[in-house]
């Protein structure tokens, strides 16, 4: 189950006091909400396991088979979890947008003890350049903080956002 509401301001669509020289582009704020099932996979660590064969052929030549493959360190958990997010898209001149999105899993209460788990969630911060008509530009980065529970601390990690929820009008 899930719901969700946004907000755009658009600097075409909006009435301005007369005497206001600057205005921003537009600003799109998003708030949802998830209630279902969740799981702990973000906090298991990935390793890589090489299966060895080997095989001894002519009585001489012994010939090793390596075969690599992905696996995740830990045990898998399933929980009831509702997760709020938001995502704000601030865009002070044409073509530039600041974004900031997050979110926070809240587990069920009942669950959090069952499975020795704690609320967990992520924020992110960067910026974004989006075409203007038929500009191909369309990327940004962004820069994100998630709370590690295994370790009690925040792992950090710097991404690439490819697209807006919008469309902004030129």
């Amino acid at each position: 189950m899930s719901f969700n509401g946004y907000l755009f301001w658009n600097k075409a669509n909006v009435k301005w006091k007369r005497g206001i020289t600057w205005r921003p582009n537009f600003i799109y704020f998003t708030v949802s909400g998830q209630y279902g099932l969740g799981n702990n996979v973000q906090q298991l660590k990935k390793t890589t396991i090489n299966d060895i064969s080997t095989t001894t052929t002519n009585g001489t030549t012994t010939r090793q088979i390596v075969k690599s493959q992905s696996a995740y360190n830990g045990v898998f958990k399933e929980f009831k979890t509702f997760t709020p997010s938001f995502e704000l898209i601030f865009s002070p001149i044409k073509s530039f947008a600041i974004n900031v999105f997050g979110d926070y899993n809240f587990i069920n209460g009942s669950d959090k003890t069952k499975y020795n788990m704690d609320n967990y969630g992520s924020i992110a911060a960067g910026i974004y350049f989006y075409g203007d008509g038929s500009s191909k530009i369309n990327i940004g980065a962004f820069y994100k903080w998630t709370k590690d529970n295994t370790a009690n601390s925040w792992t950090e990690q710097i991404g690439l956002k490819t697209s807006i929820p919008i469309t902004p009008l030129n």
